[in-house]
C-alpha cells in the first residue's frame, strides 16, 4: 500500500539535508572574550551555515577557559574530576552538569520533603542553653526552640564577657593607684629615714614597707 494520500496528506517522510533546512528560531548572538555580542546567525540562516558558526564559537570557547584555573566548590571539583573522562575541559563540565541536572533535582525534591521544619523536635545534647540539672543530657527540643536556646546563651556570654571587661579594666585602674600610693609610700620612708639619720635623739619609728610597687 502506497503511503500516500491523494485525499488530506501526504504521510510520506520529509528527507532533506542541513543546506536545504533554514532557522526560523530569530537571531542568535553570543558573546565573546570581551564580553560583546557576536551575531552568530541571522533567522532565516541556511542550517549547515547555523551549525559551522556555532561548533566555531564552541571551539573558540574551548580554547580560550582553563579550567585548571577556573576555582570550583570543593565538593563540586571532586565530584567532576572523579568522572572517567579524562577530557577536563569547558565542554566537558558543562556536559556533567547537565548529565547530573536530574539527579540533583531529585535529591533536591527528596530533601524538600523530608525537610526539618520549626516544630520538628530533635533529640540534642548539650549544655550552655540548657538548666544545669540537664547539663550533658539528652534534651528533646524544637529546631525553633533550639536555636531561642542558642540566641539565649550568646547573649549571655556577651554579658558575661562584657561584665568581665569591666572587671578587669577595674582591676587595672586600682593596679595603677596601688602603684602610685605605693610609690608615694616609699618617698615618705626614705625622707624619714633620712630624718632619723639627721636626729638621732629624736627618731621616727615606722614599720619597713616590704610591698614591692612593681
Amino acid at each position: 500500500m502506497s503511503e500516500k494520500s491523494s485525499y488530506w496528506y501526504d504521510s510520506s517522510p520529509v528527507i532533506g539535508t542541513s543546506n536545504q533546512l533554514t532557522w526560523a528560531g530569530g537571531d542568535v548572538y553570543c558573546k565573546d572574550v570581551n564580553g560583546v555580542d557576536v551575531l552568530v546567525a541571522c533567522n532565516g540562516t541556511r542550517l549547515t551555515t547555523m551549525q559551522i558558526a556555532i561548533l566555531t564559537r564552541i571551539c573558540t570557547l574551548e580554547n580560550v577557559t582553563d579550567m585548571t584555573r577556573i576555582n570550583l566548590p570543593c565538593a563540586l571539583y571532586q565530584a567532576w574530576t572523579g568522572t572517567s573522562d579524562a577530557d577536563k575541559t569547558i565542554l566537558n563540565y558543562i556536559q556533567f552538569l547537565l548529565d547530573n541536572a536530574c539527579q540533583q533535582k531529585a535529591v533536591v525534591d527528596g530533601l524538600s520533603s523530608t525537610a526539618y521544619t520549626s516544630s520538628t523536635t530533635l533529640d540534642l545534647i548539650y549544655c550552655c542553653c540548657t538548666p544545669a540539672d540537664n547539663c550533658n543530657t539528652h534534651v528533646n527540643v524544637t529546631i525553633s526552640k533550639h536555636l531561642e536556646n542558642i540566641l539565649t546563651c550568646l547573649c549571655n556570654l556577651k554579658t558575661e564577657v562584657t561584665n568581665l571587661k569591666t572587671e578587669v579594666e577595674e582591676l587595672y585602674a586600682t593596679k595603677a593607684y596601688a602603684k602610685t600610693l605605693c610609690e608615694r609610700i616609699g618617698k615618705i620612708e626614705t625622707g624619714i629615714t633620712a630624718w632619723n639619720v639627721a636626729n638621732s635623739l629624736n627618731k621616727i619609728n615606722i614599720s619597713v614597707n616590704n610591698v614591692p610597687c612593681s
